[in-house]
C-alpha cells in the first residue's frame, strides 16, 4: 500500500501482487499485478510439456551463421588516428 500523500495521492493506493511458483520448473507460472496507476497485468504459463524439445526447433537454415559470443572475437586493431 502506498500511504496517502506519499506520491501526491489524496487516498491510500492499494497495490496487489500475486505469484504462483513451480519448484519443478524453477519459475513463476502465474504472476498477477493489480495497481490502479497502471491497471491489471496477468501473466500465466500454460501448455507446458516436460521433456526434451524437438530438435527441429533448433536447426539453423542453410544461409544462417552461428556466432558464439562466449568466445573471444578477433577484431581488427583500433585505428589510433583522431577523427576529422
Amino acid at each position: 500500500m502506498i500511504e496517502a500523500g506519499a506520491i501526491g495521492n489524496d487516498t491510500p493506493i492499494l497495490v496487489r501482487r500475486e505469484y504462483g511458483y513451480s519448484p519443478q520448473l524453477s519459475l513463476n507460472i502465474v504472476s498477477k499485478l493489480q495497481d490502479p496507476r497502471v491497471g491489471t497485468q496477468n501473466f500465466e504459463v500454460s501448455d507446458i510439456v516436460l521433456g526434451e524439445p524437438d530438435a527441429k526447433l533448433f536447426k539453423r537454415s542453410g544461409n544462417s551463421k552461428l556466432i558464439d559470443l562466449r568466445k573471444s572475437v578477433n577484431l581488427p586493431p583500433p585505428n589510433d588516428e583522431p577523427p576529422n
